[in-house]
C-alpha cells in the first residue's frame, strides 16, 4: 500500500480511519453472531 505523503494525509487518513472503524464494527458484529 502505498502512503501519500503532503497535504492530502490528513483528509486521507480521516477517511482510511472512518473505513476503519466501520470495517471493525462490522466483523465484530458478524463475529456476535
Amino acid at each position: 500500500m502505498i502512503i501519500p505523503r503532503g497535504p492530502d494525509i490528513g483528509a486521507l487518513g480521516v477517511v482510511i480511519h472512518r473505513q476503519w472503524r466501520r470495517l471493525k464494527s462490522w466483523s465484530a458484529a458478524n463475529a456476535e453472531v
